[in-house]
Parts: C-alpha cells; sequence; structure tokens
C-alpha cells in the first residue's frame, strides 16, 4: 500500500512541481483581453499588499501571535495569497464558463502553493505526514520511568524516591538535583 505520509515538503519535488503549477495558475489568473483588466489586477495587487501587511500587524501587535514582525518573504507570499483571491474574483465577472470554474482552481493552487512556501521558510512540517500528524502513530510509547507522575502522588508531597520506580524526572533528564532539608 502506498501512503503520502513520507512525502517531503520542504526539498525534493513537491516544492518544484508547486512552483511550476503556481506559474501556470498565476498566469491564467492574470491574462486577459479586456482592455480594462490591468488596472483592475494593479487595483488588486495595491489591495493584496495592503491587507498583508495589515494582517500582518493584527497577527503581531493586535492577536499577539508573534512577538516579533513578520518576516518579509512571509508577508509577500501571504499578498500573494490575498491577489490569488482578488484575482479569482475578478476573473469570475464576464467571464466564460471555463474561467469560471478554472479561475477558483487556480487560486486554490496559489495558496497551496503560498502556504507551502511560508512551511519552507519556518521549517515547521519536514513532511505530509508531520502536517496531518500521522507521523505520530509511527512514535512508541515513553518508558515507564519517564511516564508523569499521577496527581495524587504531587498533591500529597511524596518524595520522588517514594514514588513508585522511584525516579525523579528531573533527575532523569539531568537537572540539577536540588536540597534535601
Amino acid at each position: 500500500m502506498i501512503t503520502l505520509t513520507g512525502v517531503e515538503l520542504l526539498s525534493g519535488a513537491v516544492p518544484a512541481c508547486t512552483a511550476v503549477t503556481a506559474a501556470a495558475a498565476a498566469l491564467f489568473l492574470l491574462i486577459r483581453r479586456r482592455r480594462r483588466w490591468w488596472m483592475a489586477a494593479g487595483t488588486a495587487f495595491l489591495a493584496a499588499a495592503l491587507l498583508a501587511a495589515g494582517t500582518g500587524w493584527v497577527l503581531v501587535h493586535a492577536a499577539g501571535v508573534s512577538a516579533q514582525e513578520l518576516p518579509l518573504p512571509v508577508t509577500v507570499w501571504m499578498g500573494l495569497a490575498y491577489w490569488a483571491v482578488l484575482l479569482a474574483g475578478l476573473n469570475l465577472a464576464g467571464s466564460s464558463r471555463r474561467r469560471r470554474i478554472l479561475a477558483p482552481v487556480a487560486m486554490a493552487a496559489l495558496i497551496l502553493v503560498a502556504a507551502l512556501q511560508v512551511n519552507i521558510y519556518y521549517a515547521a512540517y519536514r513532511t505530509l505526514g508531520d502536517m496531518t500528524g500521522a507521523s505520530t502513530a509511527a512514535i512508541g510509547a515513553l518508558p515507564q520511568a519517564a511516564r508523569a507522575v499521577p496527581r495524587h502522588h504531587a498533591r500529597a508531597g511524596v518524595r520522588p524516591e517514594d514514588r513508585p520506580g522511584g525516579l525523579d524526572l528531573g533527575e532523569a533528564a539531568g537537572a540539577p538535583r536540588g536540597r534535601d532539608d
């Protein structure tokens, strides 16, 4: 059985293929024959840039999600995702049936690429299994010594050496022992 959990997201074929797909999707959304199309696409670009900058400010200053300003590449990829949404919306108006069907597909492709590029920047998820949580199934159970102490022992003030197993978790992790009074 073939599983996709081992597919590498940070390097290899996935980033390369998604970059080619993104270029094709961007060209599809950008190339139109209407006379004033470039004015609408330029306005959408400015709106997307403002949305990305505003979202970055809200994430850092209002929501407190990050203690630091978002890096410029992350803000640029976020702006590309917003631009894809705006361009897809503009492509829906007064277009052929084929373009109305393919515009949301191209938008989704660009959003996926932007999310993948942000993941590559932060190196958050190495594989598809890491992203979906399927990789955690391969992690074995903790050894008996590393399991958490039952709550009733912690509340009752039971000393580590009197606990079942007699192992202090801090000592097992290499932490210095405190004074025994």
